[in-house]
């Protein structure tokens, strides 16, 4: 299959996932366009500080192989692509105009994997296209927030071919092996949540920062690697690549209010008790922590590495491509 991924300029979580997934997949047949420099294990910054999740987990992760990328538009109306990806819709927008006309339902996919609600409506009525972020209120969006919540609540307003998707992580970057014997604190330096931040019930970790603190990737890494737990929480949206980092390194995820993230949210596959904590505040989560015994806390850690190995980018690529194949069959 020859694919050409249509990137923008700028650090995006799913898109950039997606891409390190499909050229795993098919190496040079993925043709990312324009190419994507920070993804290379050759790109260079003037400081990675100054870049985006400071370039840890996801960039800098491809190999530079030769690609070609020339005569990208007479190749599209020429039908030389199986599949053309577009990565972040609402970043890659004069792409999606100028090539709009050679796009087809069987050839098209759209990729949305901003933190708001809102669908590229025109896009959205046309292909199949993977929201992240998905809610019921997506659909009051789609027709320009007129629905009350009473309705959009109870009833699915955009269409099928609207699906839901969420962030992936890279397969090497897993962290086997990791065991309680690692273990020297009780949460990550970097705690998201302030008020386990502020609690006096947690004084034990004393590092314990809402600062980014670390330089690189492999001390940010090895610090989630001696952390029993890392906390988690709702920010900008439900899903956030910290999820995946932590159960990736080997802690497991303390997930604030889990269960009000809407069905169609990601992430998916999350079960309190199973492969990680839901707490709902500092008392609640204490109390969680203090219950469990340490069968239960590897069992914890071992659901939680199951989970994360279903989590990969390879695994979310394919995903999308067997979401198309159903419904090209439909």
């Amino acid at each position: 299959m020859k694919i050409l991924f249509i990137t923008s300029t700028n650090s995006d979580n799913l898109e950039d996932g997606l891409l390190h997934g499909f050229r795993n997949i098919f190496g040079a047949d993925c043709v990312d366009f324009p190419k994507k420099e920070m993804m290379y294990d050759n790109f260079s910054a003037v400081s990675a500080n100054q870049c985006y999740g400071r370039l840890f987990t996801l960039w800098r992760t491809l190999p530079d192989i030769p690609v070609n990328r020339t005569d990208i538009e007479q190749r599209v109306k020429k039908g030389d692509f199986d599949l053309i990806i577009m990565g972040s819709i609402h970043r890659v927008q004069p792409w999606y105009k100028a090539l709009l006309p050679y796009l087809t339902k069987r050839n098209t996919i759209i990729i949305d994997g901003e933190d708001r609600n809102a669908l590229l409506r025109h896009a959205a009525l046309r292909f199949l296209y993977f929201k992240r972020e998905l809610t019921p209120k997506t659909g009051s969006y789609f027709f320009g927030r007129i629905i009350p919540a009473v309705l959009y609540s109870r009833i699915r307003l955009y269409p099928s071919h609207v699906q839901p998707i969420s962030f992936c992580f890279p397969k090497e970057k897993i962290i086997a092996g990791i065991t309680p014997n690692h273990k020297t604190s009780l949460f990550q330096s970097h705690i998201v949540d302030q008020e386990i931040k502020d609690s006096p019930m947690f004084r034990q970790n004393t590092h314990i920062s809402d600062k980014y603190i670390f330089d690189t990737e492999q001390e940010y890494y090895r610090d989630l690697q001696q952390a029993r737990f890392g906390i988690t929480t709702k920010r900008g949206g439900w899903d956030c690549l910290r999820h995946y980092e932590i159960a990736a390194n080997g802690a497991v995820q303390c997930f604030r209010d889990y269960s009000q993230k809407p069905i169609s949210c990601a992430p998916d596959g999350l079960q309190h008790g199973v492969n990680m904590i839901e707490y709902h505040n500092a008392q609640d989560l204490a109390e969680k922590i203090n219950s469990l015994s340490d069968a239960d806390y590897e069992s914890l850690l071992h659901h939680s590495y199951t989970w994360i190995h279903n989590q990969t980018t390879e695994k979310r690529a394919r995903e999308i491509l067997d979401i198309r194949h159903k419904s090209l069959a439909n």
